[in-house]
């Protein structure tokens, strides 16, 4: 934004902004705040962003982090370019996938000892809880 060309139309802004959320007017030391951390950015650039703002959220007030994260363009949306890999290190790769899954879910694989522990207590549990505790117990089933 160029000041002060633009600061009377930012004050403007602000103050439709806060008036359309049902708020009174901003004082003249937030406008100030606001118009210096957002002073770098194109008054359009900035108004699209309160635009934005007002269209996903009705009923709070933003913050200029909000308007500053609606200025920024999303990279997710960008495709990163990568080379495939090769067999050696595709393999590679799922072996240490398979690693971490084995070493971390290991507790959660035996389905006798979950529904041992659910039957101990069940009244800590939710009834569907109960019932595939007692379906799991009553066919003996244990993952591999």
């Amino acid at each position: 934004m160029i000041y002060p060309d633009d600061a009377n139309d930012f004050s403007d802004m602000m103050d439709a902004t806060w008036q359309s959320l049902g708020r009174n007017t901003v004082d003249r030391a937030t406008k100030k705040y606001w118009f210096g951390k957002l002073q770098t950015y194109n008054l359009g650039d900035v108004a699209q962003a309160f635009d934005k703002y007002l269209d996903a959220n009705r009923e709070t007030l933003p913050h200029f982090n909000d308007i500053i994260n609606f200025i920024k363009p999303n990279d997710n949306f960008y495709a990163i370019e990568k080379k495939p890999l090769t067999l050696a290190e595709n393999k590679l790769a799922s072996a240490k996938v398979m690693q971490h899954i084995a070493k971390n879910l290991n507790p959660k694989q035996d389905m006798l000892l979950w529904a041992k522990k659910i039957m101990e207590n069940p009244k800590n549990y939710p009834p569907i809880s109960l019932k595939f505790a007692k379906e799991a117990l009553s066919k003996g089933y244990q993952d591999e």
